[in-house]
């Protein structure tokens, strides 16, 4: 039987989990880096001007769309994050408390733009919401609860089956 009353993971916990992912992200991105000829951008000759700029632009959207497949990667396979598993935070469904889509993962990281492009906002609310909730979980209608809660879903999800 689920806990009546799910234990959601708060925004300091969940705060530090980012840290903790965004470092790990970084492992990954180290090697894209060395593609980036930092005497490229040393070299300020202003008729190169937008070819320095058109490079860090194709660097910086190739280095979102690389995290984002790290982070979705992680949410569909492990249901959580490296940062958020140290915190025994699982992202679930917010209606049935099961396993999220890929469609809402999908939606979850792309929120995460929403909340930082509001000066960090969305992110922040998390504090101030019931449900531990910031934008990009309602936007993509996730929670992170602990993983007694994500536990004791599953096995009365189990136990439900035929």
């Amino acid at each position: 039987m689920p806990a009546a009353t799910p234990t959601y993971v708060g925004f300091w916990s969940r705060f530090l989990a980012f840290l903790i992912d965004s470092l790990v992200a970084s492992l990954f991105l180290y090697p894209l880096s060395l593609l980036y000829d930092p005497a490229l951008a040393t070299n300020m000759d202003p008729t190169q001007t937008k070819e320095i700029i058109d490079e860090l632009l194709t660097k910086m959207v190739l280095e979102m769309l690389l995290i984002g497949l790290i982070f979705i990667a992680f949410w569909i396979y492990f249901g959580s994050s490296p940062g958020k598993m140290l915190f025994k935070g699982y992202i679930v469904d917010a209606r049935t408390l099961g396993s999220a889509s890929r469609k809402q993962l999908l939606l979850r990281y792309l929120g995460y733009y929403v909340s930082l492009l509001s000066f960090g906002l969305g992110f922040f609310w998390i504090g101030l919401d019931r449900r531990k909730q910031g934008w990009h979980d309602k936007l993509a209608d996730t929670l992170v609860v602990n993983q007694q809660t994500r536990d004791a879903f599953r096995v009365e999800s189990t136990s439900d089956s035929p």
